[in-house]
C-alpha cells in the first residue's frame, strides 16, 4: 500500500494510472481484513492520495472508498489515543 500510495502521490497522471490498474479495490481489501491499527493507517493514507488532485480523479475509481471510510470513522478506531 505504500508503494502504491507512493507512486499516486507523485502526479494525477500516475494517481490515475494506479486507479485504472484497480488499486483502490486492492487497498480497500486489504484494509477490510487488517488487524493491524499500522496497515489500516498506512491503508487509509493511501487511499487519501487515491481520491485527491487536480484533475480530481473519476468518481466510478474512488467510490467504492466511501461506505468503508465512514464506517471506519463511525467506529473511532483511527482515533488518536
Amino acid at each position: 500500500m505504500w508503494g502504491l500510495g507512493n507512486i499516486a502521490a507523485d502526479c494525477p497522471k500516475l494517481r490515475d494510472a494506479v486507479l485504472n490498474i484497480g488499486a483502490m479495490d486492492i487497498v480497500l481489501k486489504a484494509i477490510s481484513e487488517t488487524q493491524s491499527i499500522a496497515m489500516l493507517q498506512q491503508g487509509v493514507w493511501a487511499v487519501s492520495i487515491l481520491c485527491r488532485g487536480t484533475p480530481k480523479p473519476k468518481y466510478q475509481h474512488i467510490k467504492a472508498a466511501i461506505p468503508i471510510l465512514a464506517s471506519l470513522v463511525k467506529s473511532g478506531v483511527l482515533e488518536d489515543e
